[in-house]
């Protein structure tokens, strides 16, 4: 699990450097599907993870250790799991699974151009 919450961040990392570096959308978006595969991968696990050793633990709260995700419905982070088989899909299965899924994949995608906000609280409503 822990191995795969790694390879989560280290990509999700990579997205947001091409974004920062303002790089090619192609190589952007290759990325982007490398990090929807690698947090989902996470995520799979995580669910394993909480459900067989640490029923007391949130599947939610370790994936974030990853770092932050673009948000995404409910069923759609279900269909991502979906299809990483459990954790087992390679990127290639992973891409051929989810072909069809056009509208997941651009909430994904532009997940990335609306990062959320940086300031302390913002999201409790704490800042006036």
């Amino acid at each position: 699990m822990w191995a795969a919450i790694y390879a989560a961040r280290a990509a999700l990392l990579t997205v947001e450097r091409l974004i920062s570096l303002e790089a090619d959308s192609s190589e952007t978006g290759r990325a982007a599907v490398t990090a929807a595969w690698r947090w989902a991968t996470a995520r799979a696990q995580a669910l394993i993870y909480t459900s067989g050793f640490a029923a007391d633990q949130s599947p939610d709260d370790l994936v974030a250790l990853a770092g932050w995700a673009p948000s995404l419905a409910v069923d759609q982070v279900d269909r991502l799991v979906a299809a990483t088989q459990g954790g087992r899909a390679t990127r290639e299965q992973f891409v051929a699974d989810l072909h069809a899924e056009t509208q997941l994949s651009t909430a994904w995608i532009t997940g990335f151009q609306m990062p959320p906000s940086t300031a302390p609280n913002d999201a409790e409503g704490l800042i006036a």
